[in-house]
């Protein structure tokens, strides 16, 4: 075939079986299609989709009744989402849209909706991954080395390591020694806390 061609289509109880030498693409838009592609069963449903490429025999039925954009295509970039579920929050609005579109005798939807449809199936392998900045390991000599600066007596107690800094200070020079006392009235037994001012015990509660 030389052009995609896009449409949509309704399948009923009837079963049909055949193949074709080009990729078929079914996006579900509502019910539920039975299908047994090469003997493998799968099920499209609304938000979901498959692929099936060419030469592969697929029989097919919908007893409830269903409803489906469908994409004839030749595009070899259809065969990496063979084995990919279409990634519903980008694919189905599009679908939704390109099904109104072509009820309404677009001839944008036919031309620019199979490639759309391309690169909304694949979004799932290219979408945004978080920034290695978020997440990565803790360089605990380097905390150290500012917590040094700015905290030399409590610093110097403590080695690297993923350990709560209330390790470093004695309980009875904190706050938390007066458990039993009531918020109100709580005060540290002494101004600093080995190099920690007061207010950092109160974070200890």
């Amino acid at each position: 075939m030389q052009a995609p061609v896009l449409s949509l289509r309704h399948y009923g109880a009837s079963p049909g079986s055949h193949s074709h030498g080009y990729f078929q693409v079914l996006l579900g838009l509502s019910g539920t299609l039975e299908l047994e592609v090469d003997g493998r069963g799968q099920r499209v449903v609304s938000g979901g989709g498959c692929v099936i490429e060419p030469g592969a025999r697929h029989d097919f039925a919908s007893p409830q009744g269903s409803q489906c954009l469908v994409l004839d295509s030749a595009d070899p970039g259809w065969a990496r989402c063979i084995a990919l579920a279409p990634w519903t929050s980008h694919t189905l609005p599009l679908a939704r849209y390109l099904a109104t579109a072509l009820q309404q005798g677009s001839g944008l939807a036919r031309e620019h909706g199979p490639a759309l449809l391309l690169e909304a199936w694949l979004a799932g392998t290219t979408a945004p991954r978080p920034s290695p900045e978020r997440g990565r390991p803790i360089d605990w000599n380097a905390l150290r080395t500012w917590a040094a600066a700015h905290w030399p007596h409590t610093a110097a107690r403590c080695r690297p390591g993923p350990r709560p800094w209330s390790a470093c200070c004695p309980p009875k020079y904190c706050c938390w020694a007066n458990a039993t006392t009531p918020p109100s009235t709580r005060t540290c037994s002494a101004r600093r806390c080995n190099g920690w001012p007061s207010a950092g015990c109160w974070r200890r509660w």
